[in-house]
């Protein structure tokens, strides 16, 4: 993501091979990322940050509880929930959520043209959300499970409940709900990204629908007051410029 002259990256949940592949097929010089934000320590988050640092000379940025898992990383600096950071003209906010880690967040990333929201592994909608979804013209926003599809699953009953917790994964409804309200406040049409989908509890044609059955309930018109799309896990989605 550019923003305010900076490169940045949201995690970096893969191997550096497979990121410097999916980079190069979006015409994206990984090489050129200024700052790297961590969500959560989590390995489907973390697992090619090391190596990101070393292909590059980004900073790597997470709340101080998540940076213990990040030792071998030099370049590291320190962020605090819910207080923003410039980056040269960028402002980024980290939004504390809920999630069975040490400190999760997501992302608030704004300059003078544009602003992002990044709300991933959270098992419930953030306490303080709306401050920060007012003129959003992006969201990558989880839609982890479709709920009858996780209740009726081959999961052991333990970690359906952690997955439907607070403390778990955004369901599809879930997701639809926060997405209403962020389209709601939106001046002209955002893009939205549904992510993090599993691939046991969901499949990416389910979660349109729901969060689209969704939408419909709350007034709003996935494909004209909100362009819906699937971030898929192991192939690039198409580059937003905006």
């Amino acid at each position: 993501m550019k923003a305010g002259g900076r490169n940045l990256l949201i995690d970096a949940g893969i191997s550096l091979k497979e990121m410097i592949k999916r980079s190069e097929f979006a015409g994206i010089d990984l090489s050129q990322v200024s700052d790297c934000l961590i969500t959560h320590e989590h390995v489907d988050h973390i697992k090619g940050v090391k190596g990101l640092a070393k292909h590059s000379s980004c900073e790597v940025w997470a709340t101080e509880e998540t940076l213990i898992s990040l030792d071998e990383v030099e370049r590291k600096q320190t962020l605090i929930p819910n207080e923003p950071i410039t980056l040269g003209e960028a402002v980024v906010t980290p939004i504390r959520i809920s999630h069975d880690a040490k400190s999760p967040v997501g992302y608030l990333i704004e300059d003078e043209k544009s602003r992002a929201l990044v709300l991933t592994d959270t098992g419930k909608r953030p306490v303080n959300l709306d401050q920060y979804i007012n003129n959003l013209d992006l969201v990558v926003l989880e839609a982890n499970h479709n709920v009858r599809m996780l209740q009726t699953g081959p999961y052991p009953w333990s970690l359906k409940k952690r997955i439907m917790s607070v403390y778990g994964h955004l369901s599809n409804q879930d997701s639809g709900k926060i997405l209403s309200d962020i389209v709601r406040q939106a001046p002209k049409t955002p893009y939205c990204f549904l992510a993090h989908l599993s691939e046991e509890n969901n499949k990416p044609q389910i979660a349109v629908l729901d969060v689209a059955t969704t939408l419909k309930e709350e007034g709003i018109i996935p494909g004209k007051d909100v362009s819906l799309q699937v971030a898929n896990q192991y192939t690039p989605s198409k580059v937003i410029c905006f």
